[in-house]
């Protein structure tokens, strides 16, 4: 298990302020033009952490905090997680 894991659930003991500014250090930048075509053409290395379990931890913090920290556009932007994400 990579320690950045570690690192992103253990934040989830006390989701307050300080450990959602600590999360943004492991959120994914905002996406580029044409990230989704470098993705499928395989020209964009995929990182689980960054990319699905980071912004699937926004869900312990109330939303007046994650409104409050993160700005609103990159907030819909963290929502909306890669396909690759998504699995059964």
């Amino acid at each position: 298990m990579c320690l950045c894991i570690i690192q992103v659930l253990s934040l989830l003991a006390q989701p307050d302020e300080k450990a959602l500014k600590t999360l943004l250090n492991f959120l994914p930048s905002p996406p580029t033009p044409g990230a989704a075509a470098r993705l499928r053409t395989g020209q964009v290395r995929m990182d689980w952490t960054r990319d699905c379990l980071a912004p699937a931890t926004l869900a312990a913090f109330e939303g007046a905090l994650l409104e409050k920290v993160i700005p609103p556009a990159r907030l819909v932007n963290l929502r909306e997680a890669p396909a690759y994400c998504r699995w059964r």
